[in-house]
């Protein structure tokens, strides 16, 4: 294994090694048996390949202590590793001891419904007196506690089908255990805790067909079938499989549609190595614009049995066959009944929390407190507009520029060209630098409710420290960082109106960070002006143009409603921001820009 640390199911923090224990959410992990992945010690199964977990009390429950010493209970010097069946043996006898008035055991035999040997739920009986008068009663109230139980009432339920702590040679095989992913009701894990897997939740739910038998050298048949059971929209999942089983990774792809069925073709193979095969599977949710909505995870292992002597000396073949019956994209079918059909097995997604994290910074939610339109405004369809906008704080002395694009698509590079926006230059100035950039570098766009990014150039753009491929557009989320030529890093901010990206705020990480920054709205929502580093918002933007009329810049505070601001015309807000702005007829030099901050 990697001398990585993996990371935490629950929190995503690294593990401690060789502990397995997360120190931010104080989770302790187990590793399974038969994939060696990672997971939660409490969970009775691994969640990746379905393998039962038998972690050690301690890793379920460190709370577990030996039991005081009573008189009805030899002492023993410190057990090694203490048992909750003993528990219950010991729970028995002392209840046998101290309950009046019967000074039998009070167990009821073991019925059909439950295995031989498991202890039942104990009858009811005189219960002790509330004050314990005697040692015995003393000794019942603080083993009763210890359980978690009042002594007015037995303790129900208590049992374990599968206990975590059987011994190995006592442990049911794979194949006596009930399959968690098909079996109905929750499976008892640990001691008193019930798990349930529910894929209910899921956008879409993927089986396999499990009733396959595989022998080395025989041909083998996978099917998998999908149902898009939370999809909200028409959709694309990406399918791809993965194993040293087969030969190459198999890609699968189908277009569904919100509650429809699907069945991919079948795929035979012809496996050479007995033993157990996981076949990893990664699932990618889009729309059809090809927009991400979230990726996710999954595992199965196939069981390969070992072919007569004869039979592998007649195998020739130099590896693992994947032949595809009828292509690789799913087709729509009637409902399978998804869960009920007998052989097929669900399997269970483990989302990609990093990649999904990064979806939900692909459209941010609304900024709290963004005020509505005024019922006059209007903003004809593809007006566009350029302009730069300069505020100061009377209060801190501070001042920046904002450099504006009305429209859906803005260009930034070395410049010289009146159909680039943005003229760039490194800051403090550096010739080679500055060589490095294009006249025309990057793009950004706003399209499908989103924000994108698109390299233009000769050196190249950096995303996340990942140079983009050319002419290759990519989405951009909230507070990625890139950098044209990695010779000007900024910092996007994304606001989002009516659930679609409406504006891209650009702030520089170079000299002029909280001086100059950038900004490409739809012009269809308000906008927050903010200074840089405070959460604070001075106030709304909003762009307006009338018929027959140029364009106004809106502005709104908390104290007052909207107010037209003419080109060039300044405004104080709360006695403490200055704002004036002006329309450009062309793009500018950087350096015009920063003529107009007050230093």
């Amino acid at each position: 294994m990697s001398g990585e640390n993996p990371e935490c199911l629950l929190c995503d923090a690294k593990l401690q090694l060789p502990s397995l224990h997360c120190s931010t959410c104080d989770t302790p992990h187990t590793r399974c048996n038969d994939c060696e992945a990672v997971f939660p010690a409490k969970d009775a199964f691994c969640p990746f390949c379905g393998a039962p977990s038998f972690a050690s009390a301690s890793e379920i429950d460190p709370s577990l202590s030996p039991l005081p010493a009573s008189p009805s209970i030899e002492p023993q010097p410190q057990p090694k590793l203490p048992n909750p069946q003993d528990k219950l043996d010991q729970l028995a006898g002392l209840f046998q001891q101290t309950s009046q008035p019967d000074p039998a055991p009070n167990l009821q035999p073991p019925t059909t419904s439950q295995p031989s040997g498991a202890l039942q739920p104990l009858a009811p009986s005189t219960p002790p007196s509330a004050e314990a008068s005697s040692p015995e009663d003393a000794n019942m109230q603080a083993l009763l506690a210890g359980f978690g139980l009042s002594g007015d009432a037995p303790p129900q339920d208590l049992a374990s089908p599968v206990s975590p702590q059987t011994p190995q040679a006592m442990r049911p095989s794979r194949e006596e255990l009930p399959d968690w992913r098909t079996a109905g009701g929750p499976l008892v894990g640990g001691f008193g805790s019930d798990i349930s897997f529910n894929h209910s939740d899921d956008p879409i739910l993927i089986e396999i067909d499990g009733s396959e038998e595989y022998r080395a050298g025989e041909q083998g048949v996978l099917r998998l079938r999908l149902l898009a059971q939370n999809v909200e929209e028409d959709a694309i999942v990406r399918l791809k499989i993965e194993s040293k089983l087969l030969a190459k990774p198999v890609p699968l792809e189908a277009e569904v549609q919100p509650g429809q069925a699907y069945h991919f073709p079948a795929m035979a193979f012809v496996p050479q190595i007995a033993g157990r095969h996981p076949l990893q599977f990664t699932v990618a949710l889009e729309t059809i614009s090809k927009v991400p909505l979230g990726k996710w995870s999954s595992s199965h292992v196939v069981k390969v049995e070992e072919a007569p002597q004869q039979e592998n000396q007649a195998i020739s073949a130099g590896g693992d066959v994947i032949i595809m019956g009828g292509g690789n994209r799913g087709q729509a079918a009637e409902d399978y009944s998804f869960g009920e059909k007998k052989g097929w097995v669900a399997l269970p997604l483990q989302p990609d929390r990093a990649f999904n994290r990064r979806v939900k910074a692909l459209k941010p939610p609304t900024i709290h407190g963004m005020p509505e339109l005024p019922s006059d405004w209007y903003w004809p369809v593809g007006t566009q507009l350029l302009a730069s906008l300069f505020v100061a704080d009377h209060h801190t002395g501070r001042s920046q520029v904002i450099a504006f694009v009305c429209g859906t698509t803005a260009s930034m590079g070395r410049g010289g060209d009146p159909s680039i926006a943005w003229w760039l230059r490194p800051h403090p100035h550096d010739p080679h630098q500055f060589g490095r950039l294009s006249r025309r570098h990057t793009v950004l766009t706003l399209h499908e409710g989103r924000a994108w990014i698109e390299d233009v150039s000769t050196n190249g753009t950096w995303l996340e420290d990942q140079r983009l491929e050319k002419r290759d557009p990519q989405l951009l989320a909230e507070e990625d960082h890139f950098a044209p030529a990695d010779v000007v890093r900024f910092v996007p901010t994304l606001v989002t109106y009516e659930d679609a990206v409406e504006a891209i705020f650009l702030q520089r990480e170079d000299g002029l960070m909280g001086r100059l920054s950038y900004c490409l709205a739809s012009g269809k929502c308000p906008l927050p002006l903010k200074f840089s580093g405070s959460p604070e918002i001075a106030c709304w933007l909003l762009w307006q143009k009338q018929p027959q009329m140029g364009p106004q810049l809106l502005i709104k505070t908390d104290e007052t409603d909207w107010q037209p601001l003419g080109p060039h015309a300044a405004q104080v807000l709360n006695q403490r921001y200055r704002i004036q702005w002006q329309l450009l007829s062309s793009p500018i030099e950087q350096q015009a820009y920063l003529g107009q901050l007050a230093f």
